[in-house]
């Protein structure tokens, strides 16, 4: 990845070859918004220019309370990155935003610092802690929610230089204390100590073809990780359970700059977005032995996936269309699609399309972020909470 505007100008390129769309009204609360019973629960306003993830908190209180967090950039000029709490996303809750933590330059962090330079964080299972990469400050920081709540500004644990151009982090199980980072410019995989932050190692990808390197990561059970390669075909798998972690196996799968990997809980299956056929893929896993399963296509861009804890379904979040895709995990096969907003409306440069997507630990509730309005117009910048229907 030379920078990471690739990822926004991938997504601008073919916008232009589209042209404008026609504008079509947005469902309202309470109105079905899918075939199968998808509804529109509420909608969450934030000050966010655009969001790039949506973390569900798995265990502890956090996770009793039906916690999420909301991880995107501010909409200020000095406003770097804002992670918002939404408390209440779970079945028979009312979901609502009780907190927010504001990475600024009046808190002492540097412009770089957010989604554009921060792709891809991770949070603990618990929601105690947040690891944030920074693309062009190279460098991984911890923050402590808890405190950082407390005190109305982050505080910082620790931070630690990496290689160059980190895009994404990933807590790995295999010892509960070792974070795993994904440099794209320097096809290097850095693991630091997730307590101190000390480098504990590192591993060279020079296997991965392509001119940039590793990208969105995964872990697969709890002993090995799946990384995709940046607009590359051959991807990774490491083993890291010895005391030296390495790659175990490649995969040669199509990939893009807007391509992610997610999966299941009981790693056995893997699931990517191929952005450039309007697909879904899933592999099927055993340790680093994996196979594509199928493969099944979806709607206009593809950019986020999904799965929840019970993995009958994966959600992927469409972006030129604004819906998403219901697929069944044992066949491919789209089950079901829900409308979020209109197609993106005005031109193609200006248009704002649905994003981050979240399903919540009991496969009752959907999250999305959408980027209503255009960057001209102020837009109804929300997360948008629906609730769902029994799925296979």
């Amino acid at each position: 990845m030379k920078s990471s505007w690739r990822y926004v100008l991938v997504a601008g390129l073919i916008l232009l070859t589209l042209g404008v769309w026609a504008s079509q009204p947005a469902i309202s609360q309470g109105q079905a918004a899918s075939p199968k019973g998808a509804t529109l629960l509420t909608n969450l306003n934030t000050n966010l220019y655009s969001a790039e993830d949506i973390y569900v908190c798995q265990m502890g209180p956090a996770a009793a309370a039906g916690t999420a967090w909301v991880a995107g950039a501010g909409r200020g000029a000095a406003d770097f990155l804002r992670l918002y709490r939404i408390v209440g996303f779970k079945a028979g809750s009312t979901p609502k935003i009780d907190g927010e933590i504001l990475f600024s330059a009046a808190n002492g962090f540097p412009p770089g610092m957010g989604p554009r330079g921060t792709p891809g964080i991770d949070l603990d299972a618990a929601c105690n802690f947040a690891y944030l990469p920074d693309f062009f400050l190279n460098t991984v920081t911890k923050v402590d929610i808890n405190e950082s709540l407390k005190q109305k500004k982050p505080v910082v644990v620790w931070q630690t230089s990496v290689p160059d151009a980190p895009v994404d982090v990933k807590l790995t199980e295999f010892d509960g204390g070792t974070l795993l980072v994904a440099s794209s410019k320097s096809n290097v995989l850095t693991l630091l100590d997730a307590k101190s932050g000390a480098v504990k190692g590192s591993i060279s990808t020079d296997k991965a073809e392509g001119p940039d390197g590793p990208g969105s990561i995964a872990m697969v059970g709890r002993s090995h990780a799946f990384v995709l390669n940046v607009f590359g075909r051959q991807s990774l798998c490491l083993d890291l359970t010895g005391r030296t972690p390495k790659i175990q196996s490649t995969v040669d799968i199509e990939t893009s700059g807007l391509s992610v990997v997610v999966a299941n809980p009981d790693g056995n299956r893997v699931y990517v977005n191929n952005t450039n056929q309007n697909q879904a893929i899933v592999l099927s896993a055993n340790g680093c032995t994996l196979r594509q399963a199928w493969s099944s296509s979806v709607g206009n861009l593809p950019v986020r996936l999904a799965v929840g804890s019970y993995d009958s379904v994966i959600f992927v979040s469409n972006a030129f269309d604004n819906t998403v895709s219901v697929i069944n995990t044992q066949n491919g096969k789209v089950i079901d699609t829900i409308t979020i907003a209109g197609p993106p409306v005005g031109p193609a440069s200006d248009a704002k399309p649905i994003r981050a997507i979240a399903v919540s630990n009991d496969n009752d509730r959907l999250a999305v972020f959408w980027e209503g309005g255009t960057r001209s117009q102020a837009g109804a910048l929300l997360i948008r909470i629906f609730d769902l229907p029994a799925y296979p």
